[in-house]
């Protein structure tokens, strides 16, 4: 018997199957490599790839899978791109207005939650909308979520302050997660949730996020790769600015440019005994950004990544032509893929959330336009900022700076590094084989330790509480 869920969990509880201890090994990897991310982490479960439907035929018993999505071309120029993507972002976010009731929205400050809270702001009556920002005084956020909430007056702003909204690595254990994949939201849960704990006081049946905004908008460097070729003087220019923008040594940038391998070749170069860390000035034009292993796994957790490299190897096919468009898809497929646990994690917390840049209309617009016209060193989100000119107000539009969680995530190791290193003490990670808890313990004693450089830690915390719950 052939049975179907939305939850591949579900489906392990129902069959009773064990965890495939392969697949939980390559997310100990980070970034873990498409196509391991499609791996299910339980065996006798299998997945429907994503733009797919899974249909069951009766009297055959074999489930087939259907492609009902494609992703588009990317041909069309700025102007009309951004008015398609004006067009199906408005739309997106008036289904989830439509209806009535109180509807809550992130106003971040940054371009993707503005614009959703702007377009929110057009299909609701002001006492319908709450507008939710936490304050970070390490920061310019709340600067420009200001200046944004006073566009639209007689609209509530709850501005809430920064030991409210807490610090990574507080609330790392519930036992009530029951994730299809690990994820890295356990690491930020209580940072994260903040906005609809407050907003499920207020009464919001529903909270907008700007979530899925950078993966549509910010583009990928990579883009330039293929674009060398067609686009020679172009690219160039670019490609200049964004070594200058991120400090890439010229050497680094020909050499990455002088590499025409196939993604299978790339694929078959990737060394999963590799410990260094990535840097802001490591060149970004590879088919992928190369995954990484930390140095607390096992030798057999590496034989294990080994074998499943080796097992996707053949027959192995990009999901674009292009290293860009690769990129991007793979980053989209990743992240909603994610937003299952976010779902979950934001119910819990008391308020259902909703992505309208991940609705496929809107992705599809966004996608479709010319690589160079939304993806460059010199315009912030060009083709955001230009599809939403006449909604959001231009001062607004004006900011040309990105706030990270980098200050958060540093002082949550050092507040929380006795419950991170005590953590390790009955690690279901290592009775699986796989983490070595002496160098874990070690290296959360000692927050500012090199070897946590980059997320390893968040992976692995992710892997470990995930296998918890499954068990």
């Amino acid at each position: 018997m052939v049975v179907a869920a939305d939850r591949a969990a579900t489906l392990a509880r129902l069959t009773g199957a064990d965890v495939d201890p392969r697949a939980l090994a390559t997310r100990l990897m980070f970034p873990t490599p498409y196509p391991l991310t499609d791996s299910p982490m339980w065996t006798g479960v299998h997945a429907v790839r994503p733009g797919r439907y899974l249909t069951l035929a009766h009297r055959d018993p074999r489930p087939r899978q259907v492609r009902w999505h494609r992703p588009p071309e990317p041909v069309v120029p700025l102007a009309p791109g951004a008015r398609a993507v004006r067009t199906e972002l408005a739309a997106a976010v008036a289904l989830r207005t439509r209806g009535g009731g109180l509807v809550s929205a992130d106003l971040s400050g940054g371009f993707d939650s503005t614009s959703v809270a702007f377009l929110a702001a057009r299909d609701l009556r002001p006492d319908d909308l709450v507008l939710c920002t936490g304050a970070d005084h390490t920061t310019d956020d709340a600067l420009w979520a200001r200046r944004a909430a006073a566009h639209l007056p007689g609209v509530d702003h709850d501005l809430y302050p920064p030991e409210e909204w807490g610090l990574f690595y507080e609330g790392l254990v519930d036992e009530r997660d029951r994730f299809d994949n690990p994820c890295g939201i356990v690491t930020t849960r209580h940072r994260t949730t903040a906005s609809v704990r407050r907003m499920a006081a207020r009464g919001s049946r529903l909270h907008l996020t700007g979530i899925g905004g950078d993966h549509l908008f910010l583009g990928f460097p990579a883009h330039y790769h293929s674009l060398l070729l067609t686009r020679p003087w172009l690219s160039a220019q670019r490609l200049r600015g964004y070594r200058a923008l991120f400090s890439w040594p010229w050497r680094d940038v020909l050499s990455a440019l002088g590499d025409r391998r196939s993604f299978r070749r790339a694929f078959a170069g990737i060394d999963p005994r590799d410990t260094t860390a990535h840097e802001l000035s490591t060149v970004r034009l590879a088919w992928q950004y190369r995954p990484r292993t930390a140095a607390w796994l096992t030798d057999d957790c590496v034989d294990l990544i080994t074998e499943a490299l080796a097992a996707a190897a053949p027959d192995l096919e990009p999901l674009a032509p292009t290293r860009g468009r690769h990129l991007e898809l793979e980053a989209i497929d990743l992240t909603t893929r994610d937003m299952a646990a976010w779902h979950d994690v934001h119910r819990a917390a008391g308020v259902p959330i909703a992505l309208p840049y991940f609705d496929d209309h809107v992705v599809t617009s966004a996608l479709s336009v010319r690589p160079q016209d939304r993806t460059s060193p010199f315009a912030y989100k060009g083709l955001l900022t230009t599809a939403m000119r006449g909604v959001v107000p231009e001062d607004v539009l004006a900011r040309r700076t990105k706030a990270t969680g980098s200050a958060a995530s540093a002082g949550g190791l050092r507040r929380h590094r006795e419950a991170l290193t005590a953590l390790w003490d009955d690690s279901a990670l290592a009775r699986a084989g796989l983490v070595d808890t002496d160098r874990l313990r070690r290296i959360c004693a000692v927050p500012d330790s090199p070897e946590l450089a980059e997320a390893g830690l968040s992976a692995t915390l992710a892997a470990e509480l995930w296998l918890r719950g499954a068990r």
